[in-house]
């Protein structure tokens, strides 16, 4: 995970680092209606790719979007009207302190072959945007991380970076890309088949962790008022940066395994 506060002055000018033609390639605003270029661009990349309905949950649905209505959903690059470069930035709510932290999280950084150099317009429209201070990037290589260091960015001081550390919330989605990037045919499918047993034993892990613990694990189908009253002593107590993790904008955060219980 990448972040950047607002920068006081503006990063090196793309016209500095981008081909001369620069003026062939034009940079506009994300519309609902890209997304079929914006798939076919991010599939292309090797990047996971949104469904059209998962677009439209990721800003329609967003609480976050009714805080900030005039954010932009990202921003495209457009040549002989082709879409040939795509950033997304999804609004999110945190706060330090009790300070609301207006944040965006840039999502699905891709250009087409041949236009690496552009790709830095997009990365300027997205650190420069209002009314935003904080920027989050939680998926940089090594290669985009050095671009991302010349705009500012610097590393959260939080975790172990040799170390992942994750929580399968969609395991049959996260097995079926693992098998697709290893080349495996019908990935979709064997991800649905392997993912049972990996939620069961997971299951049983935790349960084993629980009970040393003294602990006791409850199955909710929704998030009921005791999520807003642990997240009100959490947000008391601590004195880091938290992203809000109310009651709707965990059911926002978690519709799909909510709905797929």
């Amino acid at each position: 995970m990448c972040s950047v506060p607002r920068p006081e002055t503006k990063p090196e000018s793309p016209s500095e680092v981008t081909p001369t033609n620069r003026k062939a390639v034009q940079i506009r605003k994300v519309r609902f209606s890209d997304h079929p270029e914006v798939a076919a661009l991010v599939s292309r990349a090797g990047l996971s790719v949104d469904s059209h309905a998962e677009w439209e949950h990721l800003w329609r649905e967003n609480p976050s979007c009714r805080l900030y209505p005039e954010s932009a959903m990202g921003w495209v690059l457009e040549k002989d009207d082709e879409l040939v470069g795509y950033l997304g930035s999804v609004p999110l709510m945190y706060e330090h302190q009790g300070r609301p932290v207006p944040t965006a999280a840039s999502r699905a950084w891709a250009v087409a072959d041949g236009f690496g150099p552009y790709a830095v317009l997009l990365l300027g429209k997205f650190t420069s945007q209002e009314p935003f201070d904080l920027f989050l990037n939680t998926s940089a290589n090594s290669k985009s991380f050095r671009v991302l260091e010349a705009f500012g960015m610097t590393r959260v001081p939080a975790g172990h970076w040799d170390e992942r550390t994750v929580w399968i919330t969609q395991p049959a989605k996260m097995l079926a890309r693992r098998l697709r990037g290893k080349g495996v045919p019908a990935s979709g499918a064997l991800g649905r088949l392997l993912a049972p047993p990996l939620v069961l034993r997971s299951g049983l892990r935790n349960l084993r962790r629980a009970r040393f613990h003294g602990l006791e694990i409850e199955r909710s189908g929704a998030f009921d008022h005791r999520f807003d009253d642990f997240w009100n002593e959490v947000r008391t107590r601590s004195p880091r940066l938290l992203a809000v993790r109310t009651r709707e904008v965990l059911e926002w955060q978690f519709k799909a395994p909510l709905l797929s219980r």
